[in-house]
């Protein structure tokens, strides 16, 4: 009984400290479409990047999803294998640290996004082809 306890206070505790240390939040549209517009990111392509966002990651900037050879990052799910390093070294083709992508401050994130882009284009995404491509794009005319 005491040992369940002191268990149940131990993983308590570790459960704080992870949402305490989590600076990640999950955007509004208006809140993606401003610091799009802020990154100098081509207006035309605006509702796409927030329409990639929502079908990659839900918007939320916290986002990890893990692959069998590679790890996906942030709002806009960068992978690993080519963009960026893992495990707090910096690397990649955007030359920083993967963990970069999973806070609240974007710019890092656009820039790196951008950097896939240019080489790719949407099509890199997989989401993006799957409800963004030749879709209905998110209405940001009240932002």
């Amino acid at each position: 009984m005491r040992n369940n306890i002191a268990l149940i206070i131990a993983t308590t505790l570790v459960l704080l400290v992870i949402l305490k240390t989590s600076n990640g939040k999950v955007f509004t549209r208006c809140e993606l479409k401003k610091a799009l517009e802020k990154n100098k990111v081509n207006r035309s392509f605006i509702a796409h990047w927030v329409c990639l966002a929502e079908s990659e990651s839900g918007r939320n900037s916290s986002m990890l999803k893990r692959k069998t050879l590679y790890e996906m990052y942030g709002m806009f799910q960068i992978q690993s294998n080519e963009w960026c390093g893992r495990n707090g070294v910096i690397g990649g083709n955007c030359w920083t640290r993967c963990d970069n992508f999973l806070d609240d401050k974007l710019d890092d994130d656009i820039a790196c996004a951008m950097k896939v882009f240019d080489k790719y284009g949407f099509k890199n995404w997989q989401g993006w082809e799957a409800k963004c491509k030749q879709q209905n794009l998110p209405n940001l005319s009240n932002c």
